[in-house]
């Protein structure tokens, strides 16, 4: 995808009309509202510090804040890859967005609220907790879902935050006047502001959401999980499918027949089972719980093959091909491979194939039968396998691979033994060479290629927790997504080292100076990341996410070592140095940090594919707060063993 390809603000979603200009900036405006719901709740949790150090009289309580928020956020993000998947799969996106975004902002707004009634530490690190937690997942989901869009909309959302940084600094300066020495009453208002804004943003996103606007948008989202994998189908081990809840109504019906017309054909197979199920025969049914590949009717039409040879053994005679000719295929589920001729390949993908359903991962190659020319029905099937074209993808395939020999068809190798039983082989997808029609056995061993090396083949497409976490499969995508998430992470490390410091140091009127800088910053920062173009050629969007990272932890050192006298009971940089000088350094840091974020945002989104979008954005999300939990944790370290001021 290229970059002038996102350009015109017409990146529309497969399936679904262009986007206008109109479409763009109904959008635009729904991100800042997100991005400001998200960030109200915290950036008010912060603003408190001045009080809550009074209140309590620890000078490292704004350490133990920030702790509490962010240091849970890495594992919640963590948490969604691994879980967003499978509630996707049986809900659907029409469900889960609409309980992550709205009813999410609402709780975030309420636990906000709860901070008003701490008074005391262990109160104030446990509304903390909560507080980060929920807005963690809350962003995260945010950047998933305008992710599709545009490429620009992430950094929108990012902006909508420093908006609500900069409206929380506009009310504790101006309208509240909220101060560290607030009365209780104060304390109920100002936090009261975060509750209002969520419940506000909530119940604008839940009337656009039901007026179909986001029907484009959660109908991608949905065509894009089932690219990755998500749907499936099958059942969830209750007999119940799991079938997703789409924006289509075709669609939906059109996937439950399908589960339906599968469930009745594994229940005809399970009646067929209970009389054939020793010496290597074919499991009795489906794994419970496991989503096997699954063929109807297999038991039934093996014992009509069976009857078949016993009603007209000549004619099975008759069928088979001269001794040099012959050659044995890997089965499964043969008790007797005499039984079962081999003559010329053929698939009949007319007969008995499932829809082509899109489900993310590599289907095993479909194996080429042989089969009888004769045109009955037991003809599509050799050895108990079903000869039909598969389209089906499966994440999660158990395989039973069986040995058998070519004894009793005229072609058994001098000294060959007697077929073995069934033999598993734990691989969930067995080698090419094993799905070869007429693989030949190695000399001496009985035994096929696939069945010596099973583990060798290629890996099931149920991708590990890194793979879910890196959402792209070519390698020049994904190294560019690494790349700007490890710029993500050194960048947010360093501003969460150097804030604690200065925190520390300053004392509670200080502290509450630095924060609302620190929220300026923010503001700044990502007002000046929406110039970012997407039409920058990709060596500047590398060198420029360098550059800024690296000026950033420059800065910081510099900051530290040189305007931080640490054995003083006061930070030179908030004391010693006049107003300006603390709140151009500081606001320096964070709108150079910040900017960098949102484009590295920006920057990732145009390195994947479109549909790669909201993974790639949850990518960067979990990279953010793991630099936030590596900063503070670094911060902790010296300011943890240094003695209080009053020592």
């Amino acid at each position: 995808m290229s970059a002038e390809g996102d350009e015109g603000y017409r990146s529309a979603p497969r399936g679904s009309k262009p986007h206008s200009t109109h479409f763009f900036v109904r959008m635009l405006l729904v991100a800042v509202l997100l991005g400001f719901s998200q960030q109200v709740s915290l950036a008010t949790y912060q603003q408190s510090v001045g009080y809550f150090e009074r209140l309590v009289g620890n000078e490292q309580i704004f350490l133990f804040m920030c702790m509490a928020v962010f240091l849970p956020s890495p594992m919640i993000l963590f948490t969604q890859i691994l879980f967003d998947r499978k509630y996707d799969m049986k809900f659907g996106v029409w469900l889960t967005f609409l309980i992550r975004i709205p009813v999410v902002a609402v709780i975030l707004g309420v636990l906000a609220f709860c901070t008003s009634f701490a008074k005391s530490v262990w109160s104030l690190l446990l509304v903390g907790v909560l507080v980060g937690t929920v807005a963690a997942s809350l962003l995260s989901s945010e950047l998933q879902f305008v992710a599709p869009v545009d490429s620009r909309l992430p950094a929108w959302v990012q902006f909508g935050t420093g908006v609500a940084a900069a409206f929380v600094v506009l009310m504790t300066k101006g309208i509240l006047q909220f101060r560290p020495d607030a009365s209780q009453r104060e304390v109920y208002g100002f936090f009261a502001v975060p509750l209002v804004s969520s419940v506000l943003g909530g119940i604008i996103f839940l009337c656009l959401y039901w007026s179909g606007m986001f029907n484009p948008i959660l109908l991608e989202l949905q065509h894009s999980a089932t690219e990755d994998g998500i749907a499936q189908i099958g059942s969830n081990g209750n007999g119940e499918p799991d079938c997703p809840i789409t924006l289509s109504k075709r669609h939906s019906e059109d996937l439950k027949r399908r589960i339906e017309t599968q469930q009745e054909r594994e229940r005809r197979s399970r009646r067929s089972n209970s009389s054939h199920n020793s010496n290597g025969g074919i499991p009795r049914g489906p794994w419970k719980g496991d989503d096997s590949i699954r063929f109807d009717d297999i038991k039934e039409r093996d014992l009509r093959n069976k009857q078949r040879e016993r009603d007209s053994p000549p004619l099975m005679e008759d069928l088979l091909p001269p001794p040099a000719e012959r050659s044995m295929t890997d089965t499964i589920g043969a008790k007797d491979p005499t039984r079962f001729p081999a003559v010329s390949p053929e698939i009949r993908p007319e007969r008995h194939s499932l829809p082509d359903v899109e489900m993310g991962g590599h289907a095993p190659p479909v194996q080429q039968q042989r089969r009888s020319p004769d045109p009955a029905p037991t003809s599509e099937f050799d050895g108990g396998v079903a000869v039909e074209n598969l389209t089906l993808r499966v994440l999660r395939s158990p395989r039973l691979r069986f040995r058998a020999s070519t004894h009793g068809m005229g072609g058994a190798r001098e000294g060959h033994q007697h077929p073995r039983p069934a033999e598993p082989v734990h691989s969930d997808f067995p080698s090419p060479s094993a799905e070869t029609p007429g693989a030949k056995f190695e000399e001496g061993d009985g035994q096929s290629p696939g069945a010596a090396s099973a583990s060798s083949g290629p890996l099931p497409r149920r991708q590990s927790s890194t793979m879910q976490l890196l959402p792209v499969t070519d390698k020049r995508s994904r190294m560019l997504l690494l790349y700007f998430g490890i710029n993500a992470l050194i960048n947010r490390g360093t501003m969460m080292f150097v804030l604690p410091f200065l925190v520390f140091f300053g004392g509670a009127s200080v502290s509450q100076t630095l924060t609302t800088c620190k929220l300026a910053g923010d503001f700044l920062g990502r007002a000046l990341s929406l110039f970012v173009s997407s039409r920058v050629p990709l060596p500047v969007r590398v060198g420029a996410a360098g550059g800024a990272t690296l000026a950033g932890v420059l800065l910081s050192v510099w900051l530290l070592v040189f305007e931080v006298d640490l054995s003083a009971d006061t930070c030179s940089v908030c004391d010693a140095q006049p107003e300006w000088y603390q709140i151009v350094t500081v606001l320096f840091i964070y709108s150079l940090g910040t900017l960098n974020e949102n484009s590295v945002g920006t920057f990732s989104s145009l390195s994947v594919d479109e549909t790669k979008r909201p993974q790639a954005q949850r990518f960067v999300a979990f990279m953010i707060y793991g630099g936030l939990t590596a900063g503070l944790l670094c911060a902790s370290i010296p300011i943890l063993l240094r003695p209080s001021k009053g020592e």
